[in-house]
């Protein structure tokens, strides 16, 4: 990263006359020590300058016109705002200030790249937007709404407590009085800013996109795109400046670092991100705002933990207890098998026909382990009736909490029933029966990866010595399980397409649609009963 090492090849400024005779009279640390002082003071002169007098100024032109103390600060505020944006614009115009816009921008794109949770690199950090909600400019549009608010309150509680003022109201004394005033409550405006901007920075709502609208906007004026010798800059500055003691981040470096000994960058990165955002309760962007945040011991203790079971080969699904399918956040552990985007094949299949079944359909999940597929049937057809039956009380359990987090008790219930056995008469008739079954064959039980074989639970993968025993019960026995025309749809491994669908039409059922998963293997299958009744 040599443009991070090396300072830019640009060419010193010869000191003047001035400047060589004033360090020889001050020395060389007290002539920084002067310049640097004297920088400051001009700086603040200026912004007091542009930012008050004149705007407090200006608006004493309108005292014989308004008598609002409310419509004088509005006036007040809308100047500030009016000098700010034009002394920004002008700015940005410039060659060098351009340049430092474009490591500002690259500063926000290494941040964004990091709240992504996504390894610190050039080529990450390149496609990341350069705009940010936390940025200085948001932070000083915060300043100004805040000053007009806080300015017209504090001025009207002024005025009635001393209402002698008012009759001076037009004379300098009177507008030294109120710029001193408003000096005074500067500091409480500026720290309730930065509260506000790092409450807009940790939370996404249409609030906080609001009050980071104007300042968002106006990077486009003091942010410009970085080329990469700058990208790099900006990622040496954030790694500079990362906390890697005691802080909640420093756990994230930490657990990153175990788990690229064995993953690549970007899932390390990923893994780290989820567990930490998961033991803590914040996500990313709370994160990156608490970054300085100490790390509790409970917190130090949980990670840990969590990070040993991942590093053991337990699926991040089961440390994390919970996993999303379809739009939902289930909860899982090793009584179910993690929900898997394959899945979503039936899942789609199913709805796509429950959607335009009779008012009511009765639907059943069977071998339903966390409830996925009944779940988000019941969530997208509304009128719809789902039964989850599983053999494994365990797994129930499971469906049982997320039928109750996902708020569908009232549509929802679970029964416990065994696939291979003929049906409960109980259970009645159902308009569609959707299932996932065990479909590994012994062989492939005996090849699986270690993070399923060693965790997810056999019961729900093991379909016997071919893989087709569910299929072949189900199809027979849960036939008596439907109405008359009744659909049923499968889930089924790669390769078994074919003779699933035999096994459907041996025992009486019409083959109406064969469906893909999002890597294009076929996964699921859409038959319906021929015969009048069973």
């Amino acid at each position: 990263m040599q443009s991070a090492d090396l300072s830019p090849d640009e060419p010193e400024e010869t000191p003047s006359k001035f400047d060589l005779w004033l360090e020889e009279r001050l020395g060389e640390k007290k002539f920084k020590d002067f310049v640097v002082g004297t920088a400051v003071a001009l700086g603040m002169g200026m912004m007091i300058l542009l930012f008050f007098l004149l705007p407090n100024f200006i608006s004493t032109l309108f005292d014989g016109f308004i008598a609002s103390n409310l419509a004088r600060n509005l006036i007040e505020g809308a100047v500030r705002i009016f000098i700010f944006l034009v002394y920004m614009f002008l700015v940005s115009r410039m060659g060098e200030i351009k340049r430092v816009f474009a490591y500002h921008g690259a500063e926000h794109k290494a941040i964004r790249c990091y709240e992504a949770g996504l390894p610190l690199t050039v080529e990450n950090v390149r496609m990341q937007t350069r705009m940010h909600p936390r940025c200085g400019t948001s932070f000083l549009f915060v300043v100004m709404i805040l000053s007009i608010l806080v300015f017209s309150a504090a001025s009207s509680v002024l005025l009635a407590i001393a209402p002698s003022l008012d009759e001076m109201r037009g004379s300098l004394l009177y507008s030294l009085i109120m710029f001193g005033f408003k000096l005074i409550l500067l500091p409480l405006v500026v720290g309730v800013s930065y509260e506000v901007n790092r409450l807009v920075g940790r939370y996404d709502n249409w609030f906080t996109r609001l009050m980071t609208a104007p300042g968002m906007w106006f990077q486009n004026f003091t942010t410009n795109e970085p080329d990469d010798d700058m990208i790099e800059v900006g990622i040496a500055a954030l790694e500079a400046v990362l906390p890697e003691n005691e802080g909640e981040d420093r756990l994230y470096l930490e657990a990153r670092k175990l788990f690229s000994q064995s993953e690549d960058k970007n899932t390390a990165s990923l893994l780290a991100r989820n567990l930490l955002c998961h033991i803590t309760g914040k996500t990313q962007q709370q994160l990156v705002a608490d970054m300085e945040h100490y790390g509790s011991q409970d917190v130090c203790e949980k990670m840990d933990d969590a990070v040993n079971r991942i590093l053991a080969g337990e699926p991040l699904a089961y440390v994390l207890g919970e996993w999303d399918f379809y739009g939902m956040t289930l909860q899982v552990n090793n009584h179910v098998l993690i929900p898997r985007d394959d899945t979503c094949a039936v899942t789609e299949l199913a709805i796509k026909k429950a959607l335009f079944l009779d008012a009511a359909p009765r639907i059943l999940d069977l071998c339903t382990g966390s409830g996925c597929i009944g779940l988000a049937i019941a969530h997208r057809v509304k009128d719809a009736r789902v039964t989850l039956a599983d053999i494994s009380s365990e797994a129930l359990a499971v469906a049982k909490k997320n039928i109750s987090n996902q708020k569908l008790t009232g549509r929802v219930s679970c029964i416990r029933a065994d696939a291979l056995k003929d049906p409960a008469p109980f259970l009645g008739k159902f308009d569609m029966i959707v299932s996932n079954p065990p479909y590994v064959t012994s062989r492939e039980m005996e090849e699986l990866p270690e993070s399923v074989k060693n965790f997810e639970p056999h019961l729900a993968l093991h379909g016997g010595d071919d893989g087709l025993d569910f299929y072949r019960a189900i199809a027979e026995k849960y036939a008596k399980a439907l109405k008359p025309g009744g659909y049923l749809c499968f889930e089924f491994g790669m390769g078994q397409g074919d003779d699933v669908c035999q096994i459907l039409q041996l025992n009486g059922y019409t083959i109406l649609e064969r469906s893909r998963d999002y890597n294009e293997r076929e996964r699921a299958v859409l038959a319906q009963i021929s015969r009048k009744d069973v």
